[in-house]
C-alpha cells in the first residue's frame, strides 16, 4: 500500500468520455467531470486509510479499511457504496452507480499511478504524476 501514498495529479485521460456515457452519468456532469484535473492523496491515519480527492470545486475526504465497505460521495452529491481491495501491489475498488458497477484498477507504472476504470464495455484509462 506505501507505494500509494502521497499526492497525485492527473496528466492523460483516455476514453472517459465513453466510460461516463456507460455508466449513465448526465452529460452536464460528464463535461465538468472531464475538465476537472484532480489531485488525489492516499494516506494513513492510524489503521485507517485516507483518500482525498482535491478539484477546482471542493475536496472530498473519505477515510476507510481495506476489504470493507464505505460510502463514497460524488463531486455532484451523490452517494454510494464502495470498497477497495488491495491485490499485491493493485488497488481495486468496486462502487455501484445508477449505471451498473464501476471497477477502478489503480496501480504504479513507470513511477506513474494507472487507473483503469471499467464500465460494462467502457474502459476508460487516466495517468497521474506524482507532485
Amino acid at each position: 500500500m506505501d507505494i500509494f501514498f502521497g499526492s497525485w495529479k492527473l496528466v492523460k485521460s483516455v476514453n472517459m468520455e465513453k466510460l461516463l456515457r456507460a455508466s449513465d452519468c448526465e452529460e452536464e456532469e460528464g463535461n465538468v467531470i472531464q475538465a476537472l484535473k484532480p489531485v488525489i492523496s492516499f494516506s494513513q491515519e492510524n489503521d485507517h486509510l485516507v483518500k482525498k480527492t482535491q478539484t477546482i470545486i471542493g475536496t472530498k475526504i473519505r477515510t476507510f479499511q481495506l476489504g470493507e465497505e464505505f460510502q463514497e460521495e460524488s463531486l455532484f452529491g451523490q452517494f454510494y457504496k464502495t470498497v477497495i481491495n488491495l491485490d499485491g501491489e493493485k488497488l481495486i475498488q468496486v462502487y455501484k452507480c445508477e449505471g451498473g458497477e464501476v471497477t477502478v484498477l489503480r496501480e504504479i507504472q513507470n513511477k506513474d499511478l494507472i487507473m483503469t476504470l471499467t464500465c460494462d464495455e467502457a474502459t476508460a484509462v487516466l495517468t497521474f504524476q506524482k507532485v
